[in-house]
């Protein structure tokens, strides 16, 4: 029996017992409400400016939307026509651009990049393309004095193979293929080994084999000299919490790892080809090299294909994604195959939110149409004192309420600290599935997880929450007691 025909017999079953409504079918109009709700919380929480969102099957856009500001300081509203820097989220369209070169023949992914550069040092002599587009192939990422010495977000370099000294000839972190170590370097080098098999210029390449075949003709180099129309403005949060304006930067030495601008339209574009069956743009032998995990070599999966981070999100679906985080940007493309998904965001708020990633995933949540959901009986709601546990260790105290929207649906707020119960974030949006109650709570950083187990005599009793801290997940266990009113 399917996860979805499953999920229907349990709402059918909780909903027979406890005389609830009638089971709430996926509805598109229900998804964006449920999306809008959110985001428009997200959008004060984290203090960002302004973005743009959008979500697509592979053959039709669902919604594409806008919040907050291009321009703050003259209100300018935000829209889907505006371009966003999109950082590193640029990988994806160059790894596409090498897919192409591969499946016509230009390239080849496994053989010496010597091949194609051979004045590089003898130690370039053991890497290959598709280890750069995967991370494993030992070319260094930044260092601080990239920055603060070489000031190399100022400086222009007027070709691919004028940026190579930055990194060229620095040591190699590891043997390659022998590990993973993300590097916007090593894309500066894969876009000089396009060049070199192809015979042209890689911004030239990149317009040729992707955004004119994909219609993406608001995908462009971010040349800070140029004339850039229906650019948004930059934002960076200050030290006392402020939205300030920020310049923009010189990409010239990372055009393939960071260098482009994008839109909602044009990245879900991009998007839809990917979860289309192999045809006119990708050959099969393309796009299975795209999504086709680099194994190390000593038989260990690595995270990325080509370009693609390739994982499973915070409820067990296949991700294949990418963000990006600049001064002044925040991007993020996810890819949902088995659900036949596509959620794009870009925010003008350098590196807010933090995990974006996040975000997509609960706009994932309500397009799922295999969901469906019951309401709540009044017995759940008011508050719960939470203990928050790791194992057996206690990390926190705090309260969790619920309280019904006068259309029925359910929302709340979540307080970490129980000492605090006026300190606390908003909780937009909370349905049940007959198995799992699923609160999305939203924080500066991105949005928090809380699956609760279906009620116990009416009550929310165990529950586990889900958040990202540094790089990943992190889950702690919850244990609910009903208790009165602590603020009004």
């Amino acid at each position: 029996m399917s996860k979805y025909h499953c999920a229907i017999l349990a709402l059918m079953l909780y909903s027979t017992m406890s005389a609830q409504d009638s089971i709430r079918y996926y509805s598109l109009e229900n998804a964006i409400n449920l999306s809008k709700r959110l985001l428009e919380e997200v959008r004060k929480t984290s203090k960002v400016a302004g973005f743009t969102v959008g979500v697509s099957k592979p053959e039709e856009v669902l919604w594409e939307s806008s919040f907050g500001y291009a321009n703050l300081e003259k209100r300018t509203p935000m829209n889907l026509s505006m371009k966003f820097r999109i950082a590193s989220l640029s990988k994806i369209l160059s790894a596409s651009c090498l897919a192409r070169l591969y499946q016509n023949g230009c390239i080849d992914l496994d053989a010496p990049i010597t091949r194609y550069l051979p004045e590089l040092p003898l130690v370039y002599s053991g890497i290959t393309a598709r280890q750069l587009a995967g991370h494993t192939s030992g070319v260094r990422h930044y260092v601080e004095t990239d920055f603060s010495r070489s000031l190399i977000d100022f400086k222009n370099f007027p070709t691919i193979k004028d940026a190579l000294p930055l990194f060229i000839n620095d040591p190699l972190s590891f043997a390659p293929g022998t590990k993973f170590q993300y590097s916007t370097f090593g894309f500066t080098l894969l876009s000089a080994v396009m060049e070199a098999a192809s015979g042209e210029n890689f911004l030239t390449l990149m317009q040729k084999e992707v955004f004119t075949p994909l219609g993406m003709y608001n995908t462009i180099p971010n040349h800070p000299d140029s004339t850039i129309t229906n650019m948004t403005l930059t934002y960076q949060i200050n030290k006392k919490g402020v939205l300030e304006p920020v310049k923009n930067s010189r990409p010239s030495y990372k055009w393939a790892g960071g260098g482009y601008l994008s839109t909602v339209p044009d990245l879900l574009e991009f998007g839809r080809v990917h979860l289309r069956p192999p045809g006119v743009f990708y050959t099969k032998q393309g796009k299975t090299a795209l999504f086709t995990p680099l194994v190390a070599l000593d038989g260990n999966w690595m995270p990325a294909g080509l370009g693609w981070f390739l994982s499973k999100d915070i409820r067990g679906r296949r991700h294949d994604f990418h963000s990006g985080s600049q001064t002044g940007a925040r991007a993020m493309l996810a890819l949902y195959p088995d659900q036949e998904l596509i959620v794009a965001m870009l925010s003008n708020t350098g590196n807010t939110p933090v995990h974006i990633e996040t975000i997509t995933m609960a706009l994932a949540d309500y397009f799922d149409e295999t969901q469906a959901y019951i309401a709540l009986p009044d017995s759940v709601l008011g508050d719960y004192h939470f203990e928050a546990c790791e194992g057996s260790d206690t990390v926190h105290e705090g309260i969790l309420h619920f309280n019904r929207l006068e259309n029925g649906e359910v929302t709340g707020y979540y307080a970490a600290d129980k000492n605090a119960p006026k300190v606390r974030l908003p909780m937009p949006n909370v349905l049940f599935n007959g198995v799992t109650v699923k609160a999305y709570v939203v924080a500066p950083e991105g949005i928090i997880f809380v699956d609760a187990d279906a009620p116990v005599n009416g009550h929310l009793k165990y529950a586990k929450m889900t958040f990202f801290q540094g790089g990943g997940p992190r889950t702690l266990t919850l244990t609910l007691t009903p208790t009165p009113s602590i603020v009004p």
